[in-house]
């Protein structure tokens, strides 16, 4: 579903890339500079959880979130119901 999602994008701005040159390349301008800061803080998120997965014991996480708060055993409930 997401490459249907990224083809209409592209459809989408070659459609308004026709109308107005210069409107698309303001577009395409912003679009860039507010995905490089969604970008640096996915990197962030994932660096920090990367870390607390090496750092710190799965026994501690299931203490304090509670065994069902692990994501594969979510899941599979999710998918019994």
């Amino acid at each position: 579903m997401g490459y249907a999602y990224l083809f209409l994008a592209a459809i989408g701005f070659a459609y308004m890339y026709s109308k107005s040159r210069e409107k698309a390349r303001m577009a395409a301008k912003g679009g860039w500079t507010s995905f490089r800061g969604v970008a640096l803080t996915f990197v962030g998120v994932f660096g920090l959880v990367g870390l607390l997965d090496a750092f710190i014991p799965l026994a501690l996480i299931e203490k304090l979130l509670g065994s069902q708060a692990l994501a594969g055993e979510s899941l599979e409930g999710m998918m019994d119901e």
